[in-house]
């Protein structure tokens, strides 16, 4: 089963084969070939590149009004959406819809044969990452896969904030009960309310495989964290 922006295919009487679901990313690497030397150099860009998750899929009842509403809704934006699989049921993938190819209906339309292509980031972001862990001056957390994880951070009060020795200072106002920190996006909110200008960092925290210790001031009564683990 194939849920989009939290829709299942399904409820368009589709059906889809999620074999390439299995499918990973690859390393964004340069390449420099050198005369008289076997190979190629590489150098990384530091980065996995985007995948493309094709799905062959079948619409059986209400054929065509099914496949026209089910493209409809897919197309809808082209934004990233989170992408969900039976076959990888502890993960999901931010993934935006690309185009439906290789149509094949029967006659009269009983039923339709297509393939959904989905431009996904590399990611496969556990379900686990999702929960918030409250962490206090000491506090550590382990991290279960190889890479590191860039987390949304919701700190109460004021001062400074650190993990593994990485930190940011989020200086005193009394307007918001708490500050969300996304060290992904590096931005700093609460609710519509934009507040960069309270923060000042010396390096965005991340959260490395294995164990992460949590430092904080005094003037910081707690901390979320929102880890958003990942792997490929």
């Amino acid at each position: 089963m194939i849920v989009f922006n939290g829709k299942s295919l399904t409820d368009f009487g589709c059906c889809a084969d999620e074999l390439d679901s299995l499918k990973r990313p690859e390393w964004d690497v340069t390449k420099q070939e050198i005369p008289g030397r076997n190979g190629a150099l590489t150098f990384s860009n530091g980065r996995f590149k985007n995948i493309t998750l094709s799905y062959d899929c079948m619409v059986w009842k209400n054929a065509l009004r099914n496949y026209e509403g089910l493209l409809a809704f897919l197309a809808q934006d082209s934004s990233y959406h989170r992408l969900e699989a039976e076959a990888e049921k502890e993960t999901f993938r931010m993934a935006r819809f690309g185009s439906a190819s290789n149509q094949k209906p029967s006659a009269y339309f009983n039923r339709i044969a297509f393939t959904l292509n989905f431009d996904c980031k590399p990611q496969r972001f556990l379900k686990s990452g999702e929960e918030p862990l409250e962490a206090q001056n000491g506090s550590s957390f382990y991290n279960p896969t190889l890479y590191a994880a860039k987390p949304l951070l919701r700190v109460y009060g004021w001062g400074t904030v650190g993990i593994n020795g990485r930190r940011l200072l989020l200086n005193q106002d009394e307007t918001a009960p708490y500050t969300d920190i996304d060290c992904d996006l590096k931005d700093a909110f609460y609710g519509a309310n934009n507040r960069n200008s309270f923060l000042e960092v010396t390096d965005w925290p991340e959260l490395n495989p294995g164990e992460n210790v949590v430092e904080l001031g005094q003037n910081i009564q707690k901390i979320e964290i929102t880890p958003r683990w990942w792997t490929i």
